[in-house]
């Protein structure tokens, strides 16, 4: 019955001086009775040196606690998984956010066309504004397409004016303001010109230079027409 429950603190505290008790009552069960005072005891097993059990808050000069954590095995496998979930994730995120921008361009176009229609008819006596800024001035744009820069593009415009000969046409070039690394904003050339057909630029050697108004045409074999 004692070597059934000597690891029960609720039957060794029983005893008030432990150590009274004969010692072949625990070599019945291969115990061995260590640093008995008072009321302060041991257990030590006889195959082994570290105790088994006290009623101190110590137990062979080591604080008895649970050993938690993870090992290096754990660790560098989570490392692992987390790379290669990054590894796909995070192109996946830049493309999606290239290709965002590359839209919001060509919208910016059609916007910065309508608005050199409206400008020429109402501010620019007959041309049309030379820059961004010009028509941002005029409240025919937002203030951040009138600043030159939206979405990871650029916008430059190039305008012609009316002569004896030749009316006043304009072109506008959209470039990403970061046209390579990890930062690149957009993988195409974008422009415009007076006759209202968008052209798109592949070409990863032009990538990031304006197109000029003779550029931006069917006649540059660079360019491919979106509409």
């Amino acid at each position: 019955m004692f070597c059934h429950f000597y690891d029960k603190i609720s039957f060794l505290t029983r005893f008030a001086h432990v150590s009274n008790l004969p010692a072949k009552l625990f070599d019945q069960c291969g115990l061995r009775l260590a640093a008995a005072s008072g009321t302060h005891f041991e257990l030590i097993a006889m195959t082994r040196r570290t105790p088994i059990f006290s009623n101190g808050r110590k137990a062979g000069n080591q604080v008895m606690k649970d050993q938690n954590g993870f090992s290096l095995i754990e660790l560098l496998i989570v490392v692992v998984i987390i790379g290669l979930i990054a590894a796909i994730a995070v192109p996946n995120f830049l493309s999606s956010r290239r290709a965002a921008n590359e839209a919001s361009a060509v919208t910016s176009l059609r916007v910065l066309h309508g608005a050199q229609m409206s400008y020429r008819n109402t501010q620019g006596s007959g041309n049309f504004a030379a820059a961004t800024g010009d028509l941002g001035t005029a409240n025919l744009i937002d203030g951040e397409l009138g600043s030159g820069t939206k979405s990871g593009y650029e916008f430059v415009i190039t305008a012609n004016d009316t002569t004896a000969t030749e009316p006043a046409t304009f072109s506008i070039s959209a470039v990403p303001s970061s046209p390579s690394g990890i930062t690149q904003t957009g993988v195409r050339n974008f422009c415009i010109r007076t006759e209202g057909v968008i052209w798109s630029e592949s070409d990863t050697a032009q990538l990031g230079t304006h197109n000029t108004y003779t550029e931006c045409s069917e006649s540059n074999p660079t360019m491919r027409a979106l509409q």
